[in-house]
């Protein structure tokens, strides 16, 4: 097992808190379920028990923020990828499928990419893994991206240091994804 090389975030301390406060948020949303649960049958309030499904859909953000851009270390055998939250896996390069435009996060408009000229633009791509290799954090990235159920993750420049030599090794082992009109 030799490592290639390791993209960690740039902020390590700030990744490790907003993680915490993530899985606070989303515990906070488990327990306000129950609250609602059992206040709207003490009370025989069913307004409470239809605002369940709304908290709960708010803990899909939270999943997506946990597992869009994990640390990567890359490995003769394939990505190590250590969400946010969620357990560490490998995947192997055979199941890395294709290499999309990030879908998540959108440049600025042409006209005012001049004006930037402090802040570079943010670059990043989504890499689709195969069915079964990765957890369901990453499906439900793959639901917001816009892919399906497939499990997806991403990198970008904001969330990845080294990320031009990232993403030419990634681009040499994984396929490219045409545009579809």
């Amino acid at each position: 097992m030799s490592i290639l090389s390791n993209h960690p975030h740039p902020h390590p301390v700030l990744q490790r808190v907003v993680g915490w406060l993530a899985l606070a948020g989303m515990i906070g949303i488990l327990f306000g379920t129950v609250g609602l649960f059992i206040a709207g049958l003490t009370y025989g309030l069913p307004l409470m028990i239809l605002m369940i499904p709304f908290l709960l859909g708010m803990i899909f953000p939270l999943i997506i923020l946990t597992a869009l851009h994990p640390q990567i270390t890359l490995q003769e055998e394939g990505v190590r990828i250590k969400p946010l939250l969620w357990k560490t896996r490998l995947v192997a390069w055979e199941q890395l499928t294709a290499l999309t435009d990030h879908s998540l996060m959108k440049p600025p408009p042409p006209a005012r990419q001049q004006n930037l000229t402090k802040r570079p633009v943010t670059k990043g791509q989504m890499i689709v893994v195969e069915k079964g290799a990765l957890g369901w954090p990453f499906r439900v990235v793959g639901f917001a991206a816009g892919h399906g159920t497939i499990p997806i993750f991403a990198i970008s420049s904001k969330s990845h240091r080294d990320y031009d030599q990232l993403l030419q090794t990634l681009k040499h082992r994984v396929p490219q994804q045409k545009e579809q009109a």
